[in-house]
């Protein structure tokens, strides 16, 4: 299996399809971009203009601030994320259905970026210039890969489901359950990934 993925990636195809996903989404993508500032430059805004004095208690992703304050372990905060993610996967799929999806999945990234902003700003601002913006940049690259990945699969699913729906074939017939595969796949591979990261900080800022 391994052999096969090196395989793949060491021939180009991995990213000969990465940058041919890159040049047919475009629009998709920029869309997708301008709805995460949106979120994440509110969330960064909101925290600044704070009157309260800020700590890790105000951190608004629970699993996080359980893991950051000591209150969980790192296999607890993956399964809790991957729970999580799980949960908005598949109620994406449900809500890509509806008239209103993308109406929703706006509203929802706006949201989720939103988060993201308000726990950066509170990591980095509780604890100060090196440690915080170390911790700042693992969460943002994780945390930010998978919204970026939920964001591309809610769309792509509106779009498909929209279209069975107007043609009355709302039918599952697998197509859905493979692309939901695949992007759980790799949305707990990057929580994963994260979850080591954070434990190795730890390990290095102990004090």
């Amino acid at each position: 299996m391994f052999y096969a993925i090196y395989f793949y990636m060491a021939n180009g195809y991995f990213f000969d399809n990465l940058k041919r996903f890159f040049a047919l989404n475009k629009g998709l993508l920029l869309t997708i971009l301008v709805i995460f500032l949106i979120g994440f430059i509110t969330g960064i805004f909101c925290t600044i203009k704070s009157n309260v004095e800020i700590n890790l208690t105000y951190l608004q992703n629970i699993p996080l601030k359980l893991l950051l304050t000591k209150k969980m372990s790192t296999f607890g905060f993956i399964f809790c994320e991957v729970g999580i993610c799980f949960v908005l996967l598949f109620s994406a799929f449900l809500l890509s259905f509806t008239k209103l999806s993308k109406v929703i999945f706006v509203l929802i990234f706006i949201f989720l970026s939103y988060i993201l902003g308000i726990d950066l700003s509170v990591i980095v601002t509780s604890w100060g210039v090196v440690r915080g913006i170390v911790y700042a940049i693992v969460c943002f690259i994780f945390g930010a890969l998978n919204i970026f990945l939920l964001m591309i699969f809610s769309f792509k699913m509106s779009i498909f489901n929209r279209e069975r729906c107007l043609y009355g074939t709302s039918v599952l017939k697998g197509g859905e359950g493979q692309m939901m595969l695949s992007f759980f796949v790799f949305i707990v591979g990057s929580i994963i990934f994260q979850g080591v990261a954070l434990f190795i900080l730890s390990k290095i800022f102990v004090f």
